[in-house]
C-alpha cells in the first residue's frame, strides 16, 4: 500500500496508537524508500528535468491524499 497525505493531517487521520514499530526499520526503511521512488512519480510529480536530474513532487494539498493498493486481483487508486 501506497499513501500519501499531508504530514500536517497525519496525527488526526492515524492515532499514534495504531501504529505497530516495524521488527527491523532498516529493512523497512529500504523498502519504503524503494516504494516511494517507484510510486512518487505517478502523482503530485513536477518535471524539472530541464532544471535538475532529481525527482521534483509537491506535497498534497491538506485534506488530500493519494491511496494505491496493490492487491493479487490487480491495482486500485
Amino acid at each position: 500500500m501506497f499513501v500519501r497525505v499531508n504530514p500536517d493531517d497525519v496525527e488526526a487521520l492515524v492515532g499514534a496508537d495504531r501504529l505497530i514499530p516495524a521488527p527491523s526499520i532498516h529493512a523497512s526503511l529500504r523498502r519504503a524508500e524503494a516504494l516511494f521512488r517507484e510510486e512518487v512519480q505517478k502523482s503530485y510529480a513536477v518535471d524539472m528535468s530541464d532544471l535538475s536530474q532529481d525527482l521534483w513532487s509537491l506535497m498534497p494539498a491538506s485534506g488530500d491524499f493519494l491511496a494505491e493498493i496493490h492487491t493479487a486481483a490487480g491495482t486500485t487508486r
